[in-house]
Formats: structure tokens, C-alpha cells, sequence
């Protein structure tokens, strides 16, 4: 599983943002280039009226005009202005969907990581480690990244998840979860670069 730096989305609903951010870097990094990219530029520039009271997959905006770096826009988590003039440093080629075990697994090993969402329950907000596998059922509320992947964990085999609360939660923001467990995969999405 190949993934970048521990990310936090703070008091603000913008893990749309992040997971975006997150699989399109793990996408850079399996072509050799590891870099930061900005989520507050997706938070605080996009023209769809996401912000920290939530989001959707922000691909688009990775397409056309493309991704701008940390170092330019950092995370203020709130929702500032935008703050424009920042280069756009890698433009995606294409966006593609993958939602079952199968098509996730193919695109993680492909492209290096599949985007999607997850229903975070309180179960889900205490894990600490280990595999998860309490499907409690409810509403589809967060997004989050998908890099990688163990047949051998849980009944049927575990997903490696990354989240966006901080080093503190789960396996320093790690987490295996079983495959189909709270909805995850669901809306899975990737980048090619």
C-alpha cells in the first residue's frame, strides 16, 4: 500500500476534500513523485458551494484546472476565500470508477488508489486497531482513501483505509476494514496521472 503524509481535516466537514487529495497523491506517488497537495484549495475554491459543511468527490477540479500544491494554500480548516495565483502543478488525464472488491483492487494496483465513501459510526470513530468489521448499517457521511488491501484478514479479506483525523485515530490514521463493511467502496472513484 503506498500512501502519503498523516493528514487531519480538523473541526471541519472536508474530508471530501481529503480524499480526494489522498488518492490523487498516492496516484502521484506510484509514478515516483511524493508531494503534499493543498485541500484547502479544493474547501475554498471549488464552484459547486462545497465547503466544511460538506463536499463530493472533487476529480473534476483535478481534470480542469488541476491540483495545487500545500505549500501555496495551506489548511486553515474553514472555509477562507480563495486564495488564487497558485500554479496548478499536476492535472489529472482521466477519472474512472471502481465499486466492487474486484474493479478497487485492480485500480489501487494500477493507478494507487481508489477514492470512496464509508458510513462513520461511533464503532468506527473509536477504532484504535485491528480489523473492523462492525457493520452497524446508516448513511453514507464520510469519504476517505482506499491503498491497499489483505486477503488473508477478517472473514473475507480487509481493505487498508487512510482517514483524514490526525496520527491519534486508529493505526496512525490507518485502519483495516473488512470489504463491504459500513458501505465502504461505496462511490469508489480514481484518477489516472
Amino acid at each position: 500500500s503506498q500512501y502519503t503524509s498523516v493528514k487531519d481535516q480538523g473541526n471541519c466537514g472536508s474530508c471530501w476534500a481529503f480524499s480526494t487529495a489522498g488518492m490523487f497523491e498516492s496516484v502521484l506517488l506510484k509514478k515516483g513523485i511524493s508531494t503534499d497537495l493543498s485541500e484547502q484549495w479544493l474547501v475554498s475554491c471549488n464552484t459547486d458551494g462545497w465547503g466544511c459543511n460538506g463536499g463530493n468527490f472533487a476529480n473534476k477540479y483535478y481534470l480542469n484546472p488541476g491540483a495545487v500544491l500545500e505549500s501555496c494554500f495551506r489548511y486553515k480548516a474553514a472555509d477562507v476565500p480563495c486564495q488564487t495565483g497558485c500554479p496548478y502543478v499536476y492535472i489529472a488525464k482521466s477519472s474512472g470508477n471502481a465499486t466492487s472488491v474486484d474493479t478497487i483492487k485492480n485500480a489501487i494496483k494500477t493507478y494507487g488508489a481508489v477514492s470512496c465513501a464509508v458510513i462513520a459510526t461511533v464503532y468506527f470513530q473509536a477504532y484504535s486497531g485491528g480489523v473492523f468489521n462492525y457493520d452497524a448499517g446508516g448513511t453514507l457521511n464520510h469519504a476517505v482513501v482506499l491503498v491497499g488491501w489483505d486477503d488473508t484478514l477478517g472473514a473475507a479479506g480487509a481493505w487498508r483505509l487512510k482517514n483524514s483525523w490526525g496520527k491519534s485515530w486508529g493505526e496512525s490514521v490507518l485502519m483495516w476494514i473488512e470489504y463491504g463493511c459500513s458501505g465502504v467502496g461505496s462511490g469508489g472513484n480514481y484518477l489516472t496521472y
